[in-house]
């Protein structure tokens, strides 16, 4: 039986938070594939979403098929428990079914670069440690893709920036789908601390000199911009050009 929302009584008890009512529910029938409503959410999609972690465990426990469908906007549960950094159930989920963090949304974004996008380091740490080559998978359409080093990049995020490099040190040469290299993405969107960074990395000095489909180095950009970061490299914008 369903709502007008489409809506199942498993469903309801997962909004409400009761949690006596879930894991009756779950017991009743574990059997059941309980389907999603007229948003696409199931039950364990709502419950990750709102970080309801108990009512997650038990439907992971006790249903036979507890069903990880895609959902609104074709993402996971574990794509929602990222998104609203619920630490407990990413962790519940990842350890049900860790390929779920390679399946990508709407947008082809995967748990893991929303985990990067939101400075979630340990979770990232996790992901890579099981799958390396997570790293490798790009973010966005055919025409506009960027990588996860590109997003720590954009987000200032030193710190996640060395989570990815660590496992995975070639990930500094990725380019995205403008040709622009993570000190690309850094310069454009002001982040001084990753422009630094990079800059005074040894094993970075390949990137600084990069074309991007414009024929500009981040040097260049960093002219352009006439922005104070061009300091960080003692030349003015008249040296880079």
């Amino acid at each position: 039986m369903t709502d007008a929302s489409g809506d199942t009584a498993l469903h309801k008890a997962v909004r409400s938070q009761h949690l006596d009512a879930v894991k009756l529910l779950v017991k009743e029938d574990p059997e059941f594939e309980f389907p999603p409503n007229h948003a696409q959410e199931m039950p364990l999609y709502l419950a990750a979403e709102s970080s309801f972690h108990d009512a997650s465990i038990n439907i992971l426990e006790s249903c036979k098929k507890p069903t990880y469908a895609a959902g609104p906007s074709n993402r996971t549960p574990l794509h929602a428990a990222v998104i609203q950094k619920h630490k407990d159930c990413i962790r519940s989920l990842w350890r049900w079914n860790k390929p779920l963090c390679e399946e990508p949304d709407l947008w082809s974004w995967n748990s893991l670069h929303y985990a990067v996008k939101l400075g979630l380091a340990d979770v990232v740490s996790d992901m890579l440690a099981w799958k390396k080559s997570l790293v490798y998978l790009p973010a966005g359409s055919e025409n506009a893709w960027t990588t996860a080093i590109h997003i720590a990049a954009s987000e200032g995020d030193v710190n996640m920036i060395n989570k990815l490099l660590n496992p995975c040190p070639d990930c500094r040469d990725f380019l995205n789908s403008s040709n622009q290299n993570a000190l690309h993405v850094a310069v454009l969107n002001n982040q001084d601390k990753v422009v630094r960074f990079l800059l005074d990395s040894d094993k970075c000095d390949s990137i600084v000199d990069e074309l991007d489909s414009d024929g500009n180095t981040s040097l260049h950009l960093l002219a352009a911009s006439a922005n104070h970061m061009c300091e960080l490299i003692n030349q003015t914008p008249l040296d880079i050009a």
